[in-house]
């Protein structure tokens, strides 16, 4: 087969797209007063023909870290308190919607160190987050929106109405000081950055045409969390039916402290620790996947490679140039996360879906030491 490059290809105009004429970000405030609020709420109305990409929706947050009584902090920065990792979505615990790069913009600074419940220097990711909040200084965050329907890239029609409701979560869960303590983190201004498209008339009145038959689609995948409690002293835990009908593409598995779960000050809700696990195995309709499970020894330096790799391969990435800032020594310290693609032809990372499956998913696990 004869090939010519690309710089010989002289003849062939570049390709143009004419389907949309113009663009522009529109910000759209909170709908009620900040004071004393428990949930934040935007509605993005209808405006003229233009679409919304809400795949590039951002939230933006004016807040300062201050006392219980909305007094600002003072004195030594190594005794104020900081807030946990990727701050600006730490902030909510559930999202509702009808219808060192950028993520510093979000309050990201991962957590170092042997213990990253510590609050001191050891920590540079919490030094870096407590330095920023320091004195009660005003900061400004800027993150994109990562609820289900945030995920798809379809454009939403014109004259769809877009509510956007944010739940605030506690306090305890995303500010890390001593119990004792009750600092808060104040909300100065929200504002919600939406990107409107014009689009093409001709476009338009296809769409306008197709819709009075059919409706549109917007596919997107549904995240979904699920929690159970391991009994304390025990050495192996096994829950059956975890999961019961859609077998899910991906499947995440991690561990915390319950106090640190339900919101602990002078704990890290991310501290994700490895317990001493020894055995990790998961039974789709009574098959185990993968065949043999996972062992480590985290007692051993490095038996736990191939509990590591499952960051990598259950996530769609192995051998592709992509990361997620986790070493295989921090995943041993902090950050021990299982990742499982449960799709037929192992392809969670394409861009074509697969014919969901219905069964059961059982977790099964044994470790080393005794659970606190």
């Amino acid at each position: 087969m004869e090939v010519m490059p690309m710089s010989l290809d002289l003849f062939q105009c570049q390709a143009v797209q004419t389907s949309v004429t113009g663009n522009r970000t529109v910000p759209y405030k909170i709908l009620s007063s900040l004071d004393n609020q428990s949930t934040l709420e935007f509605s993005v109305s209808k405006t003229g023909d233009s679409y919304i990409d809400l795949s590039t929706i951002e939230l933006e947050l004016i807040v300062k870290l201050c006392k219980a009584d909305g007094s600002d902090h003072s004195g030594d920065v190594n005794l104020q308190p900081g807030v946990v990792n990727n701050t600006l979505h730490s902030l909510f615990d559930q999202c509702n919607e009808s219808a060192e790069s950028h993520l510093a913009c979000d309050g990201w600074a991962i957590d170092t160190g042997d213990e990253i419940n510590k609050r001191d220097s050891t920590n540079v990711g919490f030094t870096m987050r407590r330095n920023n909040f320091a004195n009660s200084k005003i900061v400004q965050l800027v993150g994109k929106l990562h609820g289900d329907i945030f995920s798809q890239s379809q454009y939403l029609l014109t004259g769809a109405n877009l509510s956007i409701k944010l739940s605030l979560a506690k306090p305890s869960f995303y500010i890390m000081e001593e119990d004792a303590k009750d600092s808060t983190l104040k909300t100065l201004d929200a504002t919600l950055h939406v990107r409107h498209f014009d689009i093409n008339p001709s476009i338009l009145m296809t769409h306008n045409t197709t819709l009075t038959k059919t409706n549109a689609f917007y596919p997107y995948k549904r995240v979904e969390v699920k929690s159970f409690t391991a009994p304390s002293g025990s050495q192996s835990i096994s829950h059956d039916n975890v999961i019961l009908g859609t077998i899910p593409n991906m499947l995440i598995f991690a561990m915390v402290d319950n106090d640190a779960f339900v919101g602990r000050r002078s704990k890290n809700l991310f501290a994700l620790s490895h317990y001493s696990i020894t055995d990790f195995s998961i039974f789709v309709s009574g098959v185990q996947t993968p065949m043999h499970g996972l062992s480590m020894n985290f007692d051993l330096k490095k038996y736990w490679t191939r509990a590591y790799r499952s960051l990598f391969s259950g996530v769609g990435i192995d051998y592709a140039d992509k990361g997620n800032q986790i070493t295989m020594e921090m995943f041993a310290h902090g950050f021990f996360i299982l990742a499982f693609d449960m799709t037929p032809d192992s392809s969670v990372n394409e861009d074509h879906i697969s014919i969901a499956n219905s069964g059961s998913v059982q977790i099964d696990a044994k470790f080393e030491k005794v659970l606190p």
